[in-house]
């Protein structure tokens, strides 16, 4: 399974979907539930979200950059981020804080999950 986390590479924090610098890209083994950072992708597109409007080609960029992923994990997503990225079979989630404790909560979330 292939997710992305919205983040601050230097900090390895979540961040705002639409803002975010990078989105780190992560596999998680389904037989183990370990996880590795793949890449990081740079966010070009930084000014997809302005207050409540919507850039649309820089938003368009940002789905190319997590339309290979299962699951989107930000800080915040907006609803109109949350819709189009539903509308593609991405799981969205919003969560804070540190990049490996969000992994490994998910891979937690997943084994206990899969084995009900």
């Amino acid at each position: 399974m292939r997710l992305a986390l919205a983040a601050e590479p230097e900090t390895m924090m979540s961040a705002h979907f639409g803002r975010c610098p990078a989105f780190i890209i992560v596999d998680i083994e389904e037989h183990t539930y370990t996880w590795r950072i793949i890449e990081s992708r740079e966010n070009a597109s930084v000014s997809a979200c302005k207050g409540n409007g919507h850039n649309s080609a820089s938003f368009a960029e940002i789905l190319k950059l997590v339309g290979d992923c299962q699951t989107v994990i930000a800080l915040q997503i907006g609803n109109f981020a949350r819709r189009e990225l539903v509308r593609r079979n991405i799981s969205v989630l919003e969560r804070g804080g540190l990049v490996p404790d969000l992994l490994d909560r998910y891979a937690a979330y997943l084994k206990k999950w899969n084995k009900n």
